[in-house]
């Protein structure tokens, strides 16, 4: 959500932006986020002296609304990470404190993908006239509840749901231009890699390792888009962590999931424990995932306040229990378990 303007202007138009945590508490983030971040992760030792480490997910580009409406929605165009700052905030200050944050040795930043949209259902629905698909790209938004999904079975956050080979052609491109992206951004490529809401094909895997990915970040269960299917289903597979697949690229698996944000009322302190100490039990790390929107203080900084306060509580129960806990951001994880 770019703005509380835009946020606004949204719920006016009927879309129901205030029923999703992404839509009101997720934001570009900011110097005053990063900055808080560092303090934050700084407040917390491991048993080697290192600080409170996070895996940041970087998504390299987002959609160029301006080039796009000029195309009248016929094709796509993006902005790549530095251009987006420029264009919402004016400035590259938040790049800067995010290269800060690398070298306090706070943040170590993933590759996401190029984009978090699935870019042809997009257009296609800007391209016949969805209502609120255009009411959002006005306000530069695709990320917004939509009727679309429910007809379809699309979501247009769904990155890699594909089910075409014209589409499969179009993803393994972006993972070429998003690992071009990432290098050009942090000066080396990254190891490892996690999907858009863990939906990825098989076909993509090969292109990823010669990306320079060699681990896959993701849940239990990955979801996988096949070619083909009209209705758009998505079939499950299972993953665990020390299994590898035909391409050669590892798996890491997210564990244990804290998210604040998304369901204030959850007990996440005591559901994350109890993974943690199932983790624990039976030799393996505690990988925890949580999303961007539990840290930004753009539309709210009490969000980011009250987030900070329950993860703090987490991370020194953590620490009691387990005082010889150590910090790894994932590409850390992936060298440590494979011996890489």
């Amino acid at each position: 959500m770019p703005s509380k303007n835009a946020y606004e202007s949204l719920i006016k138009s009927g879309i129901a932006v205030d029923s999703c945590a992404y839509n009101t508490f997720d934001t570009l983030e900011t110097t005053e986020d990063i900055e808080e971040i560092i303090k934050f992760c700084r407040g917390f030792c491991d048993s080697l002296g290192n600080p409170l480490k996070i895996t940041t997910n970087f998504i390299m580009a987002n959609p160029d609304f301006n080039k796009i409406k000029e195309s009248k929605f016929k094709n796509y165009y993006f902005k790549d990470l530095l251009d987006t700052y420029e264009y919402y905030q004016g400035e590259n200050r938040t790049f800067q404190a995010i290269t800060y944050a690398i070298g306090e040795n706070v943040f170590f930043p993933q590759l996401h993908g190029r984009e978090h949209l699935q870019v042809n259902h997009w257009l296609k629905a800007l391209m016949n006239g969805d209502k609120e698909s255009i009411n959002a790209f006005d306000q530069d938004v695709w990320g917004h509840p939509s009727n679309y999904e429910k007809v379809y079975g699309i979501n247009f956050s769904s990155a890699f749901h594909i089910n075409s080979e014209s589409e499969l052609n179009f993803c393994k491109q972006s993972v070429i231009d998003a690992s071009d992206l990432f290098y050009k951004s942090f000066g080396f490529r990254s190891e490892t890699f996690i999907a858009p809401r863990f939906i990825w094909p098989k076909e993509m895997e090969r292109t990823l390792y010669q990306s320079g990915i060699r681990a896959l970040q993701g849940k239990l269960v990955q979801l996988k888009p096949e070619i083909g299917l009209s209705n758009n289903k998505l079939k499950n597979k299972i993953n665990w962590m020390g299994k590898s697949n035909s391409s050669q690229l590892q798996y890491l698996i997210r564990n244990v999931f804290f998210e604040p944000s998304q369901k204030p009322s959850f007990s996440w302190e005591l559901d994350a424990m109890n993974r943690i100490d199932t983790a624990f039990f039976w030799g393996k790390p505690a990988v925890i995932s949580m999303h961007r929107l539990n840290f930004m203080g753009g539309l709210s900084v009490q969000n980011r306040k009250n987030c900070f306060e329950r993860l703090g509580g987490l991370i020194n129960s953590v620490q009691k229990k387990y005082p010889n806990i150590e910090f790894l951001s994932s590409n850390e994880l992936y060298h440590l378990l494979y011996g890489k």
